[in-house]
């Protein structure tokens, strides 16, 4: 891709908005290498979780990203509304799937001690990965999620508006890593950092649960304008 192609594609809308899902892909399949590689040296179960939440995520990016780019290379033919219905609907489901994730979570740091699932090692690793991550994209999730709200219905491009809403998801996540790497740092009570992750952890859950619900919604009413 020279500069002219580049420049093209983030002054379009739809491209653009294609190259932020293939970047945020990117950047879940790194999370799923760096927990990954957590897991096999420490084994803590928070690892664990966070690993699936972002192996979730990506596959549901990838659907995305598929839908987005059929019909650009080989012989297959352009993606159909009703597809990208579909993908929309997916990323709605896989969304809720992710709230029992965060309550896997949830269970995971108020059920023992919190500081086991954080070797002390890799805490500032942790801090300053999640917070220049969260604080880049979350600015951009809260402003398009808002925005795809308003005009999900209008628009004739479900896949733009799925990308919206996993863009979401992802910060949420984000944020859950870096309270509780914060909260450890800090050395807080054990029941304080408890109450704060169960408060934060179940309005995440519910926010993921209130997506998921409004884009499987939102999927039913696009398949019945279309039909």
């Amino acid at each position: 891709m020279n500069v002219r192609t580049l420049k093209h594609a983030i002054k379009d809308y739809d491209k653009r908005a294609l190259l932020f899902t293939a970047g945020g892909l990117f950047t879940n399949i790194c999370f799923i290498v760096l927990y990954a590689v957590f897991c096999a040296i420490d084994g803590a179960k928070w690892y664990s979780a966070l690993l699936s939440y972002f192996a979730i995520l990506a596959a549901a990016r990838a659907v995305v990203l598929g839908y987005s780019l059929k019909g650009k290379f080989g012989r297959y033919a352009p993606a159909s509304y009703e597809e990208k219905r579909r993908a929309f609907l997916t990323c709605g489901i896989l969304s809720i799937v992710l709230s029992l994730v965060i309550a896997e979570e949830i269970v995971i740091m108020t059920g023992g001690d919190i500081r086991n699932n954080y070797p002390p090692k890799y805490f500032d690793a942790l801090i300053y990965i999640n917070s220049i991550y969260l604080f880049v994209r979350l600015g951009f999730a809260i402003y398009n999620t808002a925005k795809n709200i308003r005009t999900v219905s209008e628009r004739e491009n479900p896949l733009i508006a799925s990308g919206k809403f996993l863009s979401l998801c992802d910060c949420a996540a984000s944020l859950l890593v870096l309270q509780n790497a914060v909260l450890i740092k800090i050395d807080a009570s054990l029941t304080t950092a408890r109450t704060v992750f169960l408060t934060t952890g179940s309005l995440v859950r519910l926010l993921m649960i209130a997506t998921g619900v409004y884009m499987i919604v939102v999927a039913q009413r696009m398949k019945k304008r279309h039909n």
